[in-house]
């Protein structure tokens, strides 16, 4: 076998093997119940999945970076929490959507500014600015759930309205991953994501603000999951400051498998990893499976997905004219 065939296998294995996995859970769950391979409830899967979706959407932009954010499901129940709040004292669906998403947006610019012009550790400093978020969330009923106003204020529109036949929730997402591929994929902007990701360095010589990159890159993620975390209130009918903890593992699954199957990550990788997670969940509720099983198998194929990116990494570093591993510019540097 030539040396460009080995190449080519090696870098279409991936997007192979998760191809055989969604093919492998349809047949499966096929067999277990009638009902799986129906219509009506693969619009059930997408109208789920929309959450997830949306929230994994905005996490795709700070893995793009080079980042990682473990804080953006606990500002979700902040932004929630508010939202449910402002709702209680009197005010609309809109204004209070609005508003919880500008608070969301402080909790952003927060940590962009911290990792991305501080250059503090990512993962530590999205904690303590996670854990104050949840913190706050709490404040605004001391834990309580809201229900005052929710019926009449219209914010149920979020989850059982619809937009064109569309159910709302999914329009949403539509709309929103069309947004995101046009930005990351066709524009200036999105060579700015990747480049920053691949290596700050050269991005910063090739005059591109590596630090306001990032910056954005965490409003955008934060944002992104405040609007999942919004839209998974309104399905329940009621604020609750739990309402987005089940956000993170499913997300990052959602992203890195995108990441293994295209080998950077991007938005159809992205959904089609969040629609392969919640195809999952789906087969094992209608089952009647213990509900931990979808986590360990969640979990399993997070920890798969990333074995196959550090691969995919290697393998294209190491060829030659591949990309190397991304250099950290010196503090000063990067603008």
């Amino acid at each position: 076998m030539s040396k460009s065939k080995r190449q080519f296998n090696r870098r279409h294995l991936s997007f192979i093997a998760f191809v055989a996995i969604y093919v492998g859970v349809i047949i499966v769950f096929s067999c277990l119940n009638e009902n799986f391979l129906v219509a009506r409830n693969f619009l059930t899967i997408l109208k789920h999945v929309s959450v997830t979706g949306i929230a994994a959407l905005g996490l795709t932009f700070v893995v793009a970076v080079g980042h990682t954010d473990v804080s953006f499901y606990l500002n979700a129940c902040f932004s929630a929490m508010y939202m449910s709040w402002l709702i209680s004292k009197g005010f609309g669906a809109f204004p209070a959507i609005l508003l919880g998403l500008i608070g969301a947006a402080v909790f952003g610019i927060a940590s962009g500014v911290a990792v991305g012009v501080a250059r503090l550790p990512d993962i530590i400093i999205t904690i303590a600015i996670g854990s104050i978020a949840f913190g706050c969330a709490y404040i605004f009923s001391d834990g309580m759930k809201i229900y005052t106003n929710f019926k009449t204020s219209g914010i149920s529109f979020l989850n059982d309205g619809a937009v064109l036949g569309i159910p709302t929730p999914v329009f949403f997402m539509i709309i929103l991953y069309i947004a995101g591929f046009i930005v990351l994929e066709k524009t200036r902007v999105g060579v700015a994501f990747y480049s920053t990701g691949s290596n700050k360095t050269a991005a910063w010589y090739s005059g591109i603000n590596v630090r306001l990159t990032i910056v954005f890159a965490f409003i955008i993620c934060i944002l992104m999951s405040a609007f999942a975390g919004m839209i998974n209130t309104a399905s329940k009918g009621n604020g609750e400051v739990k309402t987005a903890l089940t956000f993170m593992m499913p997300c990052y699954t959602a992203v890195f498998i995108g990441k293994a199957m295209f080998r950077r990550p991007c938005m159809i990788g992205t959904f089609l990893g969040a629609f392969l997670v919640q195809m999952i969940s789906n087969g094992i509720n209608l089952n009647s499976i213990p509900y931990y099983i979808g986590d360990i198998v969640t979990s399993c194929m997070l920890i798969t997905a990333l074995l196959i990116s550090t691969l995919n990494q290697e393998d294209a570093g190491n060829r030659p004219g591949g990309k190397k591993k991304a250099g950290i510019p010196e503090r000063g540097v990067a603008q």
